[in-house]
């Protein structure tokens, strides 16, 4: 049952949350997980942390998997001290000086690692303390940052934000506690830069960003306040007198403002909180209601003037999200950002927990376990795990304490940390033996394979069946419009054939407007027995006269040619000797020349065809006649044959 505060019709549904997560824990991740492969750590931590969140752990896990768990984590254990985030780096024995740059330690690795251990109950006994600290003096940059990882010649790589600081601050608290300054010979962060850069990063409005001059962030505001947490530089109450150290958070109001102003109303994408526009507005409202939906300070003794007379309207929001920046819309993950600050700085009574709760239920929990990124949205392990923080710190029922700067349940995990914290060991205590921890007897757990397959392909095959079903309707509607335009097509091929039709027959009665009057005459001729067809009537000459040969009068006259002699006259196929001579001489001649042509004649090659100096013979154009000059060749022919008929039975 939930608190009296909140509302009971909206519950969390733990045995769902719970199945979600042991899903995680004993199954393969959906594909979508593949390019986190190397955040391996960090989905450990979110798993483990989240059923023992909802006090399903113990049982979830056995004493032997427990341990199993406990020495993967150990194996991501580097030699020079810190943790790589996943082991695909790990070279085994082949490691050595040349490439151990190529699998450094990692600060978000180490920092995953080491708080998985202390969910799993593990006493840090087997971490490498002293090496770690030491590396991390060396991931802090000259001006007080800090980095990802340390290349050659101790150069830091990576970002320079506060998320980086927040995690080596954590990592220092976790493995040396409070303790400030050089400690058995392990040096110690210069705290005084850290708290600079976090100062120099804090915005107008009273947020902090990533960077001097930039956009304040909720995640960045978180991670700066906790880091101050851990190294104990936050603001004092004003109950406390002021001290010599540089604190960070200059202007704490107006970060509590910022953060408080992180509420909104814009749920999804498509929500657009537009007062001034709605339609409840009447004369006696004049707009003044829209002044408490605004998360301001109370009104001025001239605005509780002005508000004299009116009727008074509550509002009540069902639903309140929360956004890591100015005008965006709500997400989960962000009512983790911002609650955590506001609970580090004492002042998290100041939101409206009730509404943002059933937000966070209504909206952003799934049915199958687990908490979407905005509504709607499926679940993911991230977004998942800071829901349940978020109703953890708002004391939901059923789910266990929460360390909200060390993202991890259990609070008194801290006196745990410090009872193993280096500053402890100074007299060289022997050490202390590893806390027992109390282990049900774990439930059997069944899983249906059908039911896991189904839960791991499930969005997949649903958004491809999706995009098949869109595939299928827009080829449906891109057939029926092709169907449609070759239907139009063929309409309008129809109708301009139709004209093109009439334009011809215009145009050849036009061209041959007596042809028809000669058919029409030739067929009443044939019906009525009057005049038959006489031809056509060939024009009257002009300035031409008439030539007639008669062939009767001629006799064909055949001339031979005599050869004359000085002897006298020749018969026909007689000749001379000088003639003959003559004859011989010329033959003799003529195939001389033949023969020297034919030495001179070229031999058939490809670059010399054989037929390529004769010109090519061009092809005759054959032309259609057109149906007026088929139909005048017709009757020219019938008339022919008509007058053949008349002549054969004249005779």
């Amino acid at each position: 049952m939930a608190p009296a505060a909140f509302d009971a019709n909206t519950q969390l549904n733990y045995a769902r949350h719970i199945k979600y997560w042991r899903r995680n824990l004993k199954t393969l991740l959906p594909h979508f997980y593949t390019s986190n492969d190397s955040n391996r750590m960090l989905l450990a931590l979110f798993t483990v942390s989240a059923l023992d969140i909802l006090g399903d752990l113990d049982a979830a896990l056995s004493a032997e998997e427990r341990q199993g768990h406990i020495d993967w984590v150990y194996s991501c254990q580097l030699p020079e001290g810190g943790f790589r985030p996943w082991p695909g780096s790990n070279y085994g024995p082949l490691r050595s000086e040349e490439n151990k740059n190529w699998d450094p330690a990692h600060i978000p690795g180490t920092f995953f690692a080491l708080l998985t251990l202390v969910v799993l109950g593990d006493d840090l006994e087997k971490v490498k303390r002293k090496e770690i600290l030491t590396w991390l003096v060396k991931m802090q940059r000259p001006e007080g940052s800090f980095g990802e990882t340390l290349g050659d010649g101790d150069f830091v790589h990576g970002g320079n934000d506060s998320r980086f600081g927040y995690m080596a601050t954590a990592i220092r608290w976790i493995l040396r506690g409070d303790l400030e300054g050089p400690c058995e010979g392990v040096p110690d962060i210069d705290v005084d830069k850290f708290v600079n850069c976090v100062r120099q990063a804090e915005c107008y409005d009273g947020g902090i960003s990533e960077a001097p001059f930039h956009e304040a962030h909720a995640g960045f505001t978180c991670c700066a306040i906790a880091a101050l947490h851990f190294v104990g530089r936050l603001p004092l109450p004003p109950s406390q007198k002021p001290d010599s150290l540089i604190r960070g958070v200059t202007d704490v109001p107006k970060t509590l403002h910022w953060l408080v102003s992180r509420q909104t109303l814009t749920l999804d994408e498509d929500d657009g909180l537009d007062t001034l526009n709605d339609e409840t507005d009447t004369s006696e409202t004049c707009h003044d209601a829209h002044t408490f939906v605004k998360l301001s300070s109370r009104p001025s003794a001239q605005a509780k003037s002005n508000l004299k007379g009116r009727p008074h309207i509550h509002f009540e929001l069902e639903w309140v999200g929360v956004n890591g920046r100015c005008n965006k819309v709500a997400d989960t993950c962000y009512a983790y950002w911002t609650s955590t600050p506001l609970q580090l700085l004492g002042r998290l009574d100041i939101i409206d927990r009730q509404p943002i709760r059933k937000w966070l239920l209504d909206k952003t929990q799934h049915l199958v376990g687990g908490f979407g990124k905005v509504t709607g949205d499926p679940p993911d392990m991230y977004h998942s795990f800071l829901g349940l923080m978020v109703l953890a710190m708002f004391g939901e029922t059923g789910l266990q304490d929460v360390d909200s700067a060390l993202s991890i349940p259990h609070p008194v995990v801290r006196s745990t940390l410090h009872s193993t914290h280096l500053s402890t060991m100074r007299n060289s205590a022997p050490p202390s033996k590893k806390r027992k921890i109390a282990v049900t007897a774990p439930e059997k757990i069944e899983f249906d394979f059908s039911a896991r397959e189904e839960y791991l392909t499930g969005f997949h095959k649903r958004k491809l069946a999706r995009i098949k079903h869109a595939q299928e309707e827009n080829a449906k509607r891109e057939k029926e419009e092709k169907l449609r335009f070759r239907r139009e097509l063929r309409e309008q091929r129809k109708v301009d054939l139709e004209k093109h039709v009439e334009e011809v027959n215009r145009l050849v009665k036009q061209a041959n407007g007596d042809l028809d009057d000669i058919i029409a005459g030739e067929t009443s001729g044939d019906d009525d027995d009057e005049e038959e067809f006489k031809g056509f009537q060939e024009p009257e000459p002009i300035n031409q006269e008439d030539e007639y040969v008669d062939e009767d009068k001629y006799t064909t006259v055949t001339i031979e040619s005599v050869g004359i002699s000085k002897a006298g006259f020749s018969r026909p196929g007689e000749e001379d000797e000088e003639a003959v001579a003559k004859r011989k001489a010329e033959e003799e001649r003529k195939k001389a020349e033949e023969e020297e042509a034919a030495s001179k004649k070229k031999v058939w090659t490809k670059a010399w065809p054989k037929n390529s100096e004769r010109p090519k013979k061009k092809k005759k154009k054959f032309r259609y006649e057109t149906k007026t000059e088929r139909k005048a060749e017709r009757m020219k022919q019938g008339l022919k044959k008509r007058k053949q008929k008349e002549a054969r039975t004249a005779k």
